[in-house]
């Protein structure tokens, strides 16, 4: 299940690649330990594609989020959509945008200005 999510996934950041210019969006790669991540110094102009075993985005990205990996957590404040597959998905900070989420478990911590499509097997939203 897991790999059927990250190659669809993959063929969606392909058709986008094409589509759209590369000075639109930068990749975040995994590091030798696995871990891909955005800090929380950085500012993101552009849609942003992050793969990696973690994933990580702590930053302001004004635009989208890509991901795919085993534990994706978005901390920061995302001005555009996110769209992920993993093991585990935690939302912390703000999408002021859609989230279109597959994964085993899904957690909502922080707050969602659009629509929330979420296929898991676990899906916890925070009170409030």
């Amino acid at each position: 299940m897991r790999a059927k999510i990250i190659a669809a996934i993959a063929l969606v950041v392909a058709v986008i690649g094409v589509a759209v210019p590369a000075s639109a969006f930068g990749f975040y790669e995994a590091k030798e330990s696995g871990a891909a991540a955005i800090s929380s110094d950085e500012k993101v102009s552009g849609t942003a594609f992050l793969a990696g075993n973690t994933v990580s985005s702590k930053a302001e990205v004004d635009g989208d989020i890509f991901c795919a990996g085993n534990d994706v957590t978005i901390d920061g404040t995302v001005k555009g959509d996110v769209i992920c597959g993993a093991n585990t998905i935690k939302i912390n900070g703000t999408v002021e945008g859609d989230v279109r989420l597959a994964a085993t478990a899904v957690t909502i911590n922080g707050k969602i200005t659009g629509i929330a499509t979420i296929g898991a097997s676990s899906v916890t939203l925070a009170e409030g």
